[in-house]
């Protein structure tokens, strides 16, 4: 992953720990300790935190 030219995605606590052992994490776009939430948002799934965040922006500007 760390050669892609692409966009690279790291998710999970473990695969960050992983990248920085491996001193590849540098090379990564992304390293995200939220692995089963991040795939959850990028599924499109909904997150509750980000609802009630949204709704608090609405309510108090």
């Amino acid at each position: 992953m760390a050669e892609c030219e692409g966009f690279t995605l790291v998710g999970g606590g473990h695969l960050g720990g992983l990248a920085s052992m491996m001193d590849v994490d540098w090379r990564m776009g992304h390293v995200s300790t939220g692995g089963g939430a991040m795939l959850t948002l990028l599924a499109g799934g909904r997150m509750p935190v980000v609802d009630a965040l949204e709704r608090a922006k609405r309510r108090y500007g």
